[in-house]
């Protein structure tokens, strides 16, 4: 069988695993593959000292991108203005390209879609969403004869990690992202982690794959969790909830929801069992019901499974994913304001006569329905938590409402509002 050369575009965590399991499974990888030989590496910096690499592999990504002895593009160096050249370059060479790029994958979509429709190159992105689960092949392949009509996943591990301190420590979360980060669980610049733009990413090659057609990022409504509280955490915990960042995409007739922010999920739930780093995504299929995935969502081991994973599959010559669903082309992308749920509110505000009345009236001008009220006791004129949990109603409506409470005199803070997923 004919060796088949692999380039390698960035050597960092990840990149480096993958170089190095490259090597000490080799005999292992090619019995479940093909002959293969690391032609080339390109890094950022290359005076930085690579030990066990020689010289002699190091190039440029321009380089590796359309050489002629390089079959399987490798793309781990983040970002997405120049990753995408060289992928669209070795994609259009008729290269196979496999990326742990999430940003690239989602905020190129329509654009990586035009150009795999006009080329022999195939993309390979199972490191790209959810690390060593492998997500990607069991929606495609696993779930092939399913329409699927729900997914609901845990799909960041950092907020997933902050919310579990948050819960066992009772810590607020400034303080819990300061800790996560000394141990090396969150970036020193957290935003697209705790803003939710990182599981939109991954929510959006999701979506894309199940729904047969490019879904930006863009197009995905999204919530961080930056604004929670202790209180909240520790309010879910003796309610019978556990908060999490969930990513949704929901198809009912003719229209999808895509969204990703912070859920009020039952305990009795198995995704609300999901603690620390790790993540779960829960996929229903119209044929199977719901199923849970669960495992690493991220480090330099899981991903570089996922990596390797997408390696082997492109040495043997098989396909990427490509479901080749149609229905999604027809669906329309409902808008956050008619998403109809359940509604946690947790306003604090000062303690006196006709606070509670006012809140009532703000959501009932909405025709929005109370379903429990909670106020510890305290002094007259203190300040005091109030928690609401209403009866379904569509987001607008709950907007619209808060747009009043928000101007009351009695309110001390800005309101946390969470959705709730029974």
């Amino acid at each position: 069988m004919q060796r088949r050369g692999i380039g390698i575009i960035g050597l960092g965590t990840v990149g480096g695993s993958v170089l190095e399991q490259l090597r000490t499974r080799k005999e292992a990888l090619e019995r479940r593959g093909a002959p293969y030989e690391v032609v080339g590496v390109a890094v950022r910096d290359r005076t930085r000292a690579r030990p066990g690499v020689e010289p002699a592999l190091f190039t440029t990504p321009e380089a590796l991108a359309t050489h002629p002895g390089v079959d399987v593009l490798v793309e781990l160096a983040g970002g997405v203005e120049q990753p995408w050249e060289w992928v669209r370059a070795a994609l259009e060479a008729g290269k196979s390209v496999v990326t742990a790029n999430k940003a690239l994958v989602a905020e190129r979509a329509v654009e990586l879609a035009g150009v795999l429709a006009k080329c022999s190159g195939t993309l390979h992105i199972e490191a790209a969403v959810a690390g060593g689960i492998p997500i990607i092949q069991a929606v495609d392949r696993g779930l092939v004869a399913n329409d699927v009509l729900r997914i609901e996943g845990i799909l960041n591990g950092t907020c997933n990690y902050l919310l579990t301190s948050m819960e066992r420590d009772g810590l607020d979360m400034e303080v819990a992202l300061k800790t996560a980060q000394e141990l090396g669980f969150a970036e020193a610049d957290p935003t697209l982690d705790v803003g939710g733009g990182d599981a939109a990413h991954k929510l959006a090659i999701l979506a894309s794959l199940v729904l047969g057609r490019p879904i930006p990022s863009t197009g995905i409504f999204t919530q961080g969790i930056r604004n929670l509280t202790a209180f909240d955490v520790t309010w879910a915990r003796e309610h019978g909830y556990r908060i999490k960042l969930l990513a949704i995409a929901q198809v009912e007739g003719a229209e999808v929801e895509l969204r990703v922010h912070p859920t009020l999920v039952r305990t009795t739930r198995l995704i609300s069992q999901v603690m620390d780093e790790f993540n779960a995504v829960e996929v229903e299929g119209d044929l199977t019901g719901p199923q849970l995935y669960y495992g690493r969502g991220a480090g330099a081991e899981p991903t570089a499974s996922a990596v390797l994973s997408d390696i082997v599959h492109a040495l043997r010559g098989e396909g990427p994913v490509r479901r080749n669903d149609t229905r999604g082309r027809d669906l329309r992308l409902r808008p956050m304001g008619e998403v109809v749920s359940r509604h946690y509110l947790h306003l604090e505000v000062i303690d006196r006569p006709g606070v509670v009345e006012g809140v009532a009236r703000a959501l009932a001008s909405q025709d929005i329905s109370i379903a429990s009220l909670y106020q510890p006791e305290t002094d007259h004129g203190a300040q005091v938590p109030l928690v609401f949990t209403t009866h379904p109603a569509a987001d607008a409506q709950l907007s619209r409402a808060l747009e009043t409470i928000r101007q009351a005199p009695y309110l001390a803070t800005p309101p946390v509002h969470i959705r709730l997923e029974d």
